[in-house]
């Protein structure tokens, strides 16, 4: 006995009911409809940046001081008294030392309270919390609480080394410096442990069993095989603490306004004392002019470091 399978080659399809309403838009017109609204917003911000550097580039080719009524055409002169000058150097030099400073110490910290933070242990939503607070303060506010809190006469901190016997003034000419990099290694290491903590997440846990079963302890596996893999969160997380440590000015500012002396003057508070305090507003948009040039080269190197990596991720996953 056999069963036929053939189905009856005139059988009526049932209609599919269509739902009465505005008929659904492709995927692609949805899309297009999205970034209509985004546009002026987008167009808004362009027009924002163009206007400053369009402003930028030609207050810094002009002779433009407080209190001149005309603005003589300079040429390169400003340029020029900006790049003749010892205190811009020791600027650039405090710059790359507070930002290579900070960036190290924020990376160590930040990974390690990462990886603790992967483990599973009571109270770990709380700590987490906790720990996520100091990004949540504006760093303004967190620097006028450091200032407070470092005060030699009511300060915390100052009468704590006072007990201890130790220099009360941490934003003197000798401390001023590692003091500034420590307060913003605690500032933002919270930052680097969310970036790096969802990195680990993504880590599948096959990844984990090989390591264990080729025999590679905890951390073996970490540097052989889950920081590599990681490594395109890595990377844009040092490129985004890079930049925010090359353009710092609040923090610095309120807490030593660049000194004592120019000890802790980096290229931003230069450029806004030659504007606000020299009244030299042509040497300051020069200053700004000659960081942007530095950042746009920095930048596009750091972007085709990261990009390569997260392409090789995806033929990994693919495979």
């Amino acid at each position: 006995m056999t069963i036929s399978t053939r189905t009856k080659e005139n059988a009526e399809v049932p209609a599919v009911h269509q739902p009465h309403g505005i008929p659904r838009k492709p995927r692609r017109a949805r899309g297009a409809a999205g970034y209509w609204l985004i546009a002026p917003l987008v167009a808004f911000l362009l027009a924002l940046v163009v206007a400053a550097i369009v402003i930028g580039v030609t207050t810094s080719v002009q002779a433009y001081t407080i209190g001149s009524q005309t603005h003589p055409f300079a040429g390169l002169g400003n340029f020029e008294a900006v790049l003749g000058d010892p205190g811009f150097y020791h600027a650039v030099g405090f710059t790359l030392v507070f930002t290579g400073g900070s960036l190290v110490g924020e990376m160590i910290l930040g990974t390690a309270l990462a990886l603790l933070f992967n483990r599973v242990f009571p109270g770990k939503s709380v700590f987490f919390t906790l720990a996520m607070f100091p990004i949540l303060i504006a760093p303004a506010f967190m620097a006028s609480l450091w200032q407070l809190s470092l005060n030699s006469n009511a300060g915390l901190l100052g009468a704590i080394f006072a007990r201890l016997g130790l220099s009360q003034n941490l934003l003197g000419p000798s401390t001023a410096v590692p003091t500034l990099i420590a307060i913003d290694i605690l500032h933002w290491a919270p930052f680097v442990m969310i970036m790096i903590y969802s990195g680990l997440r993504t880590v599948p846990a096959e990844l984990y069993e090989s390591s264990t079963l080729d025999g590679a302890g905890y951390w073996k596996s970490h540097f052989y095989v889950v920081f590599p893999y990681i490594m395109p969160v890595i990377a844009v997380t040092l490129f985004l603490r890079l930049i925010d440590g090359l353009k710092t000015f609040d923090t610095i500012y309120i807490l030593t306004g660049g000194g004592p002396g120019t000890e802790t003057t980096n290229i931003n508070i230069y450029a806004y004392k030659l504007a606000f305090t020299n009244g030299n507003f042509g040497q300051s948009s020069a200053t700004s002019l000659i960081f942007l040039i530095v950042l746009l080269i920095l930048v596009p190197a750091v972007t085709r470091y990261i990009l390569p990596k997260q392409t090789e991720r995806k033929k990994v996953k693919t495979r």
